[in-house]
């Protein structure tokens, strides 16, 4: 009996520790976060507080920066800011290089196209979620202007460039870099499924508004899998872009063809993502045994005293990630709504 009490004290103590260890490595993260979501949320605010110390007229200033091609260059500017280089330090501060956190290798051949055939279907699927979503949140008084709905109709070839830059390529590169690559990466040495879902639940809060959180998280649960069944943040990077490219695509020639035929668009996009799932599911299969099969959705997961669970239970009870989602609501609840 003395020698049971004395393991189950061996293994709470044990418990204890991995919390702390949890928690160490949840507070340079959160804390990137928050600063990334400050960012995002409050650099207009920032310029209305310049603009008043500089008695200049904050209308005027206002307009300016909702004209498209100077819209695009912010964007441009924040999203390398407020991903690159904030989770840049972020690797640096952890004591470890960018080579040691991401890798940018190109994948190995084998799985890699299947993988990304499969994601981009992934991506169409959460689209309903995002559909769903806002039909709830718009019932109960939530409205929300994206991106590609705000968009204004291209008047030269520069617009189209630096819009299609600011919406489908840069996006995809810098957060991916961020929650796939810094994130997920910091975060893997406590299991594969640990990390994906912990950046996939940043990488929905990050949007900061209900209607994009489901299908964000449900996206970054796909991104972060094939993430590490790839090795690499490359496919990744090509379907984010992909995705966001086509719903670009799909907003301008909203501008130039009538509701109906974009309809058709939509249902023919939707039929090729279908097909694509298929495509990448006979890939990834086809020379698989069963074991083979059954071992590919396997993730990698670390011996320790905390189950699976216990772990993210650990990470999402921290103060810091507490404060984070707070924030986050706020933003959701205040800033974003129209």
């Amino acid at each position: 009996m003395a020698e049971y009490f004395s393991r189950e004290n061996s293994v709470q103590s044990l418990k204890i520790r991995e919390k702390a260890e949890i928690h160490k490595a949840e507070r340079p993260v959160s804390t990137a976060f928050i600063l990334l979501i400050t960012v995002m949320c409050f650099w207009s605010k920032a310029v209305y507080f310049v603009c008043r110390l500089i008695n200049k007229d904050v209308t005027a200033v206002y307009y300016a920066f909702k004209t498209g091609v100077i819209n695009n260059f912010i964007q441009i500017a924040l999203s390398s800011f407020a991903f690159v280089v904030i989770f840049t330090l972020l690797i640096r501060f952890t004591g470890h290089k960018i080579s040691e956190v991401i890798d940018f290798k190109m994948p190995k051949k084998g799985d890699t196209l299947g993988l990304v055939l499969f994601g981009m279907a992934g991506c169409g699927i959460s689209v309903y979620l995002t559909s769903m979503a806002g039909a709830l949140f718009e019932g109960l008084g939530f409205h929300y202007t994206s991106i590609t709905s705000s968009m204004e109709k291209p008047d030269n070839i520069y617009f189209y460039v630096l819009s299609f830059l600011s919406t489908a390529v840069f996006p995809a590169l810098v957060e991916e870099y961020a929650m796939r690559g810094a994130v997920l990466g910091l975060l893997k040495k406590y299991g594969d499924g640990f990390a994906i879902i912990i950046s996939a639940t940043l990488f929905g809060m990050m949007h900061c508004n209900f209607e994009q959180m489901p299908y964000a998280f449900m996206i970054g649960m796909i991104l972060g899998f094939i993430t590490v069944k790839s090795g690499s943040i490359i496919p990744a990077m090509i379907i984010h872009s992909v995705n966001n490219g086509a719903s670009w695509l799909l907003s301008i020639a909203s501008f130039y063809i009538s509701g109906e035929i974009i309809g058709y668009f939509y249902a023919a996009y939707t039929v090729l993502l279908t097909v694509s799932g298929v495509l990448g599911i006979y890939l990834l299969f086809k020379k698989k045994t069963a074991d083979e099969k059954e071992e590919f959705f396997k993730l990698n997961s670390p011996e320790m005293a905390l189950s699976a669970r216990e772990r993210v239970t650990a990470y999402f009870l921290s103060p810091l990630f507490i404060i984070s989602v707070l924030g986050v609501l706020y933003a959701a609840l205040f800033l974003y709504r129209v």
